[in-house]
């Protein structure tokens, strides 16, 4: 029953956060590339490079799931006051960043398609998407900055002893 602790069922929690945005790269992104580029039909190859920017948007999320994922491992192993955690954190931080970066440089082309297609909610959905990555990264830079202070105290009390 080890197993059955908190960071347990964390885990499961990041998996689960995995499978919606798999499944939307999987059947989604084709029929949003196939959208934009049938708005835009004077651009040949403007569906090639929606679906390459909607993946390379993905390839943060997953990397800040692995980063999670990693830190709970740490967690779990009682290593959680380690660089190797300051680093998880510092990663999870870039790429919220990276994350809303990216969603404010589409923002123009969504608001576009929403008022084309009167769906206002892509738009709402964008920014609801760049708020949250923000507020991530804040979270993480705030605890990754109290991480380094506990660390940088640790170390300091193991060189007095």
């Amino acid at each position: 029953m080890k197993f059955l602790n908190s960071s347990f069922f964390l885990k499961i929690v990041l998996i689960l956060l995995s499978l919606p945005i798999i499944a939307l790269a999987i059947f989604g992104f084709p029929f949003i590339a196939e959208a934009v580029a049938e708005s835009f039909p004077q651009i040949g190859t403007l569906e090639v490079l929606v679906m390459g920017y909607l993946y390379v948007i993905t390839f943060p999320y997953f990397l800040a799931l692995f980063q999670s994922y990693r830190l709970l491992t740490l967690i779990d192993g009682k290593e959680t006051f380690s660089d190797q955690a300051i680093n998880a954190l510092k990663v999870i931080k870039i790429c919220g960043f990276w994350i809303a970066g990216m969603f404010l440089i589409a923002m123009p082309l969504v608001v576009y398609m929403g008022s084309v297609h009167n769906a206002f909610e892509i738009v709402i959905a964008g920014s609801v998407i760049i708020i949250i990555s923000i507020v991530i990264s804040a979270f993480a830079f705030v605890l990754q900055s109290l991480l380094d202070d506990v660390v940088n105290s640790k170390k300091e009390n193991e060189l007095t002893v």
